[in-house]
């Protein structure tokens, strides 16, 4: 566990309250807008420090809730077993359930509760272009200052991000060409999709006979899908059916062009003599045993 507990519980009336890392870490940042947090009644006081990032904390600045990373692992520990106080309204009660939904999430791994994350969005705008938002979010105190963007034309260029927030920087960035934008900050990287991601090549994904049907009975063929088994192939005359059950045709077409004889000998005639006479010498010297 990220922190060790005392074999003791203190029991008094206190407010919990964000640190410094909880007001920029994702689990509970939102909680800064959150109305009045209701009072809880105690807690477990740790021994040493807690390895991890303590997100919770008495006024007093003791552990409430430390959030780890083990390994592959991750583990949340709650120093005070008083949530539930938030959820009866003890008190005027808390967002205790938008405090687990994020720890949850943080848990399995849901993207947007990634500490270290860098996101963004793009918005059209009356003139025909378009404004790329990007954001940087961290636990650390100090941000990357700026991002690399990298438009589809290969072109790179530099964008200082502006503090927006604890744990979080942005840059508004006015592109006009669409298509992949790929952003770094040195760190992390991503990619953002400008423009129509509607293109043609992603309208239908999905294989149906319904294009290819007319050709298809123009030449006598027939659809096959493979789920049900490779068909076997035939040769079948030109303007025949050239599809059948579990089968399709190759047609022959006769449709070879000549444009040239050249004929050469297999064998060099000098080469060939000498050949034809050591075997006859063989065939000879052979009888006469």
């Amino acid at each position: 566990m990220p922190a060790a507990t005392a074999d003791k519980v203190v029991q008094k009336s206190f407010l919990p309250t964000l640190s410094p890392a909880g007001e920029r870490h994702p689990v509970t940042a939102s909680l800064r807008s959150a109305p009045e947090k209701g009072k809880w009644l105690g807690y477990l006081p740790v021994e040493g420090a807690a390895t991890g990032d303590v997100l919770l904390t008495t006024p007093e600045g003791e552990p409430l809730m430390v959030l780890a990373h083990i390994e592959n692992g991750r583990v949340a520990q709650f120093l005070s077993d008083q949530p539930w106080l938030w959820a009866r309204g003890y008190d005027g009660g808390g967002p205790h359930l938008q405090l687990l939904r994020h720890l949850v999430h943080w848990l399995v791994r849901e993207p947007e509760l990634e500490e270290e994350r860098l996101s963004a969005e793009v918005k059209p705008t009356p003139e025909g272009s378009f404004i790329l938002k990007v954001t940087r979010h961290s636990i650390k105190e100090t941000l990357p200052a700026s991002v690399t963007v990298t438009a589809p034309d290969s072109v790179s260029s530099q964008h200082p991000l502006t503090l927006s927030g604890p744990g979080q920087a942005e840059a508004l960035l006015p592109v006009k060409q669409p298509g992949l934008y790929h952003i770094s900050d040195g760190e992390i990287s991503r990619e953002v999709v400008v423009g129509d991601g509607n293109s043609k090549e992603f309208v239908e994904v999905v294989a149906t006979e319904k294009k290819l049907a007319s050709m298809t009975r123009a030449s006598h063929g027939s659809f096959h899908w493979l789920e049900s088994g490779a068909p076997r192939l035939r040769r079948v005359e030109s303007g025949s059916m050239a599809s059948g059950h579990g089968w399709i045709g190759l047609p022959r077409r006769n449709a070879g062009t000549v444009t040239g004889v050249q004929a050469e000998p297999l064998l060099h005639p000098l080469f060939s003599a000498a050949l034809i006479l050591t075997l006859l010498a063989w065939a000879w010297h052979r009888e006469a045993r």
